[in-house]
């Protein structure tokens, strides 16, 4: 995986985008089932809806790794958790892209976002061990083999899978 400085319009291009395959609307107080809330996390436990997000970016005879899916488990915990903080009447928006060379998975939460260059180099040069959150939504994304990019104040990410 590697943090980049793309629009989604450079990598709709990259995987030579089709079809607009879905876009979900979550009010996680709607959804009270598909989550577990502790004290500082709002974690996602339905794994069949992040198995079809999965198959919807890269086709369901493609085969993708838990590494994969626990990336999108914690961009989106991520959005519920810091950039919504917990407010589970906010929403978070889901879209994903379809191509010929792979899928893209764009989500948006209601937080005022944060400054994604500053933690990204942070996490890279090991000076600040910790900061917000620890940085494991952060360092979940950099264990994969995607592409990720934000976009606004940091309360947009795209995560562009490759087939």
């Amino acid at each position: 995986m590697v943090f980049v400085k793309k629009s989604l319009d450079s990598m709709l291009e990259e995987i030579e985008f089709s079809c607009f395959k879905r876009f979900d609307y979550i009010i996680p107080d709607e959804k009270l089932s598909w989550f577990i809330c502790t004290k500082k996390y709002l974690d996602i436990q339905n794994l069949d809806y992040v198995k079809s997000l999965m198959e919807d970016l890269l086709g369901e005879d493609e085969k993708y790794s838990r590494k994969d899916r626990d990336a999108i488990c914690a961009a989106i915990e991520n959005a519920l958790t810091r950039g919504n903080n917990k407010q589970i009447y906010l929403p978070i928006s889901i879209k994903i892209f379809s191509g010929k060379s792979g899928g893209i998975l764009r989500l948006r939460d209601c937080g005022p976002g944060f400054n994604f260059k500053r933690k990204i180099n942070q996490m890279k040069s090991r000076i600040c061990r910790y900061f917000k959150g620890y940085g494991h939504g952060l360092k979940s994304l950099d264990k994969s083999n995607y592409e990720v990019s934000y976009e606004g104040n940091g309360n947009i990410i795209n995560m562009m899978f490759k087939k």
